[in-house]
């Protein structure tokens, strides 16, 4: 007789403390899910030559560094950009320090800020409901407000595929792009059943490209949903879409005067 997989231990039957430690995982994932949602709803301020190509309605604030007076806006209710009056710091510039961070985006450790982050997080699946997020974006754009060397990673991820004889759990299906001046730099497909994710953590590595950009420069990302996540049972399954932007300031690399790197 062949090997059948679905007369193996399926859900109804492990003990109920086993079954409440991957519930406890599931839970511990969807609060994952809503600090990154969080830190999304709270990128309302954006700084560069352009405006956000998604801005909402008395929440989304642009420093216009096109201007000659390097204005700050703020975009009203009436669907428009208002200049914004304030005081301005008349203290040292060497008073404002950036955060910097250290990235493995070789064999060694480079110096990097972090510019910018594209997400897409959707909603939980579970119980064979799903219902597509309104407040996330499908696509937008970033526009590069300094020269040098940048490096653009995707982390994005799926949850892999599980199905037994009385559930299936399906993280779904995502096509990344990313593009610079509209050509392709980026292009890849995620899905549960297959590649489920962007990091290997065998290898310690993740899709990524280094590029010299030039001020002005616009990257932009467009997500296509393949297949929604799919959930049988109370375990919420779902995808992130992340890609993030990095400036590269090691001086083996492109050197970002600290004055310079404060207008970012």
């Amino acid at each position: 007789m062949s090997y059948d997989p679905e007369r193996n231990i399926s859900w109804d039957e492990i003990s109920p403390s086993f079954r409440a430690k991957f519930k406890k995982i599931a839970v511990d994932i969807s609060n994952n899910a809503s600090g990154f949602i969080s830190k999304k709803n709270e990128n309302k301020i954006f700084i560069g030559p352009d405006p956000p190509s998604n801005p909402e309605e008395e929440k989304t604030i642009w420093f216009d560094t096109s201007s000659d007076d390097l204005a700050m806006k703020y975009y009203s209710a009436s669907s428009t950009w208002e200049v914004t009056r304030g005081a301005w710091y008349g203290g040292s510039r060497t008073d404002v320090v950036p955060e910097e961070y250290s990235i493995s985006a070789t064999k060694d450790n480079i110096d990097a800020k972090s510019m910018q982050v594209f997400t897409y997080v959707s909603n939980p699946a579970e119980n064979n409901t799903y219902t597509a997020p309104t407040d996330m974006y499908t696509s937008g754009s970033y526009t590069i407000s300094l020269a040098g060397k940048y490096l653009i990673r995707d982390m994005s991820t799926t949850f892999p595929y599980n199905k037994q004889k009385k559930y299936e759990h399906d993280g779904g299906s995502i096509r990344v792009q990313v593009f610079r001046n509209g050509s392709t730099i980026l292009d890849n497909t995620y899905d549960s059943k297959l590649k489920w994710r962007a990091y290997d953590y065998t290898t310690n590595k993740a899709p990524e490209v280094i590029l010299n950009l030039n001020k002005g420069d616009k990257i932009s990302y467009k997500l296509d949903i393949l297949r929604n996540p799919k959930s049988t049972d109370d375990i919420d399954m779902f995808f992130i879409m992340r890609v993030f932007i990095y400036a590269l300031i090691k001086s083996n690399y492109i050197d970002i005067p600290m004055d310079e790197r404060t207008e970012f």
